[in-house]
């Protein structure tokens, strides 16, 4: 049936072009899906600095509780669904990584609630757009067919990506970086040291160094691996085009 109901689905993500009207079509579908929470994160910049949340079926106070208070930075599951490369139950948690003080009390809070279980799963997006998922369940989730969870994932990848594509604040950020800058960063990207770009791009050490605090403040951050992964992420540089050495200035 969930595969009938996906394929379905997939093909209305398509034809819908506002976001209210796709988060009513995941509504619909998770509903048929047994689904009675559902909670959706959209980590909408590098890192997870803003998150844009929605939920439906949570007790109303848990819910403008988590909003308005920020709740998800203390919650676990997100987190771990980011590490992890498949989907996995919310009761699991404490057995699948060590949790801090205060994501312990979190469960604990969310157990008062009568929450109950469900479903956590991460979402991929273009230029590091990513997101997560929590279905939750009336009955015992672990009884979910792997194949139902299998198919809620990719209803749930089908979703986000289309989300990411319609929203209207989606825009990657345009980073303007010279064509020179952008060598050197690429070069970082492929683990060479300064020395080694000096080398490769005939031009001086500090030279190098220059361009690369240039880079840093463009981007926005103070080290060689966060420059390289919003670099990739963005589609400033791309690994899979060779990039050629311009040897005719030092400078």
């Amino acid at each position: 049936m969930i595969g009938t109901d996906l394929s379905i689905f997939i093909e209305q993500c398509a034809s819908i072009h506002k976001p209210v009207d796709l988060w009513q079509l995941v509504l619909e579908f998770s509903q048929r899906s047994d689904v009675c929470s559902l909670n959706y994160q959209h980590f909408s910049t590098f890192g997870g600095a803003h998150v844009q949340i929605m939920t439906y079926g949570y007790p109303e106070g848990w819910a403008k509780e988590y909003i308005e208070n920020a709740r998800h930075r203390d919650d676990p599951i997100p987190e771990l669904a980011a590490q992890l490369d498949k989907p996995f139950l919310w009761s699991q948690v404490g057995s699948l990584t060590s949790i801090t003080a205060e994501q312990q009390s979190y469960l604990e809070e969310l157990r008062r609630w009568h929450v109950g279980d469900g479903l956590a799963i991460q979402v991929y997006g273009p230029g590091l757009r990513n997101g997560y998922i929590g279905l939750g369940f009336a009955d015992d989730a672990a009884q979910i067919d792997s194949r139902i969870i299998l198919g809620l994932q990719l209803a749930a990848q089908t979703a986000h990506q289309r989300y990411c594509e319609m929203s209207l604040n989606h825009r990657r950020p345009r980073y303007d970086l010279s064509k020179r800058e952008r060598e050197v960063l690429a070069w970082i990207a492929r683990g060479k040291s300064n020395a080694m770009i000096s080398d490769i791009l005939n031009i001086s050490p500090h030279t190098v160094d220059t361009h690369l605090r240039r880079v840093y403040d463009k981007l926005g951050v103070t080290d060689r691996t966060s420059a390289a992964i919003i670099g990739l992420g963005s589609n400033v540089i791309q690994l899979d085009t060779q990039v050629v050495p311009l040897r005719q200035s030092r400078y």
